[in-house]
């Protein structure tokens, strides 16, 4: 059953000191940009030969580390029911991948698989039921100067001389940026529709 939960300041605190502390390695990729031989392995029958894929690869490298790092890997895109199937049995209470060639990979402790998407039309119920959702609306998200402002409030002591410099010259640039985004998009959806 869905419910909507809330960390206290204190936890959210926690956290954030726990990840500066420890530190974050993630890995991005997109599934919808490869095969799903590419993207898990693939095990040649004939041959009996196992070609790592890059997902299993770098879920295989981060279950391998021994540091107390936060380990993330992000699968931005669509999701498509293909290929985030094949992360049930990683998404369930047991954290293992099998293999095609038989071979079981535990996550550990610090891993985290995070789908990052714009839609979940095409994530059955299985994969929805083992995942925790959390939905952005765009008028609740950040915008990309404030984004800009927090970063800038924090930069190193070697480079706060330059804070009005950086600010000034990235006022100029974000507006301009901002308005060829926009152009590009409203472009794409003619075209595309």
């Amino acid at each position: 059953m869905y419910r909507k939960t809330k960390l206290s300041e204190e936890e959210l605190q926690e956290i954030r000191e726990n990840l500066r502390t420890k530190g974050v390695i993630k890995r991005r990729m997109n599934p919808k940009g490869m095969t799903l031989e590419e993207m898990f392995g693939t095990y040649d029958m004939l041959s009996h030969e196992w070609r790592e894929g890059l997902f299993s690869q770098e879920f295989r490298s981060f279950a391998n580390m021994a540091d107390d790092k936060k380990k993330w890997i992000l699968l931005d895109g669509p999701i498509d029911y293909s290929w985030v199937e094949n992360l049930n049995s990683i998404l369930d209470d047991n954290r293992k991948m099998g293999l095609p060639n038989g071979e079981q990979i535990k996550m550990s402790q610090g891993m985290c698989i995070l789908l990052e998407t714009d839609n979940m039309k095409n994530a059955t119920p299985a994969t929805v039921s083992r995942c925790g959702l959390i939905y952005l609306h765009r008028s609740e998200t950040s915008e990309p100067k404030a984004i800009f402002n927090q970063w800038l409030r924090n930069l190193p002591p070697n480079l706060q001389e330059y804070q009005s410099e950086l600010e000034h010259t990235a006022n100029f640039l974000m507006v301009e940026a901002i308005a060829v985004f926009k152009a590009e998009k409203k472009a794409s959806k003619l075209v595309f529709g």
